[in-house]
């Protein structure tokens, strides 16, 4: 059977995530974990087309993260970088944003993952009727990331963590090619 491959123009990806690390409070460094969820909607670039190869996509991103101290509201923008097959195993993403904690605290937060993208709805049977493009799309995966929080007010805090990331939503459960 022949498919054709082509880029969904809004790729939706919801996820959760947990992840360990250190956290420094003025000189005082501590155990911190994390554990939290939230959602993207990256767009294609249009100067992507050019190389078919790889694929940049950019959009808004927001999320819920809790430390054993402070839960927190984020959002911010979000930069993914993959091929522009239905599967890349081999995917990266770049969030940058700020949070405000429940406390009253507002974070700086950075985080770059790594892993697998899945995105089924970008193929579609070429034999028969051809059904039309979808126009938004769910993107599942799973990443290893790397995330920073710093205070905005002080800057005495600052927090490092690592951990895995799990985008469930779509074909495959972002565990296994379709």
């Amino acid at each position: 059977m022949v498919y054709a491959e082509t880029p969904v123009p809004i790729e939706v990806a919801p996820w959760v995530h947990v992840g360990a690390g250190v956290r420094s409070d003025g000189g005082d460094s501590r155990f911190a974990r994390g554990l939290g969820a939230g959602a993207e909607a990256t767009f294609r670039f249009p100067s992507s087309e050019t190389r078919p190869s790889l694929r940049w996509r950019t959009g808004p991103w927001v999320g819920l993260d809790s430390s054993h101290d402070r839960t927190r509201i984020e959002g911010g923008l979000a930069l993914n970088l993959a091929g522009s097959r239905v599967t890349s195993l081999s995917a990266w993403g770049l969030r940058i944003g700020i949070g405000q904690a429940l406390t009253g605290e507002t974070d700086i937060v950075s985080q770059l993952s790594w892993g697998t993208r899945f995105v089924g709805m970008r193929r579609w049977s070429q034999v028969g009727e051809r059904p039309c493009p979808a126009c938004v799309a769910p993107a599942s995966g799973l990443r290893l990331f790397v995330a920073a929080r710093r205070d905005v007010v002080g800057a005495d805090r600052i927090e490092l963590l690592a951990g895995i990331e799990w985008q469930p939503v779509g074909w495959g459960l972002g565990m296994i090619p379709d």
